[in-house]
């Protein structure tokens, strides 16, 4: 660990360091409270550029240490689809289900094979 992260681990408290590691789906709802406290490590599906900035903000300045939170998408199981994104499930490392449904992703895939194929022919 480089001596920059080592001091920080040294100032966190037992609470902080869990805190960093939960991962909250954002809903909507008022989070500042988890944010200054540094038991709001992530987040998955802020949609809204505003909205980021602003939790983004919060932990940033007006939280104990200062740690900037980490946003993300959860598109393995699908973000507005109907099905998981060919992409995300074969990220996934479980090439079964993928190769279970060939042709429900728009002519993307063929039967008995995983690689995504152009439906445009």
């Amino acid at each position: 660990m480089s001596e920059r992260t080592e001091n920080l681990m040294a100032k966190m408290t037992l609470r902080e360091k869990i805190g960093q590691m939960c991962q909250l789906t954002d809903e909507g709802g008022d989070y500042t409270a988890r944010i200054r406290e540094g038991t709001a490590g992530s987040f998955l599906n802020t949609k809204d550029p505003g909205r980021r900035d602003a939790l983004q903000r919060i932990a940033v300045e007006e939280s104990r240490l200062g740690i900037p939170i980490m946003f993300g998408r959860d598109v393995i199981h699908g973000f507005r689809t109907v099905f998981p994104i060919p992409l995300g499930q074969a990220a996934g490392k479980v090439p079964a289900p993928t190769r279970r449904q060939p042709g429900r992703y728009g002519g993307t895939l063929h039967r008995g094979d995983s690689r995504p194929r152009s439906s445009v022919q």
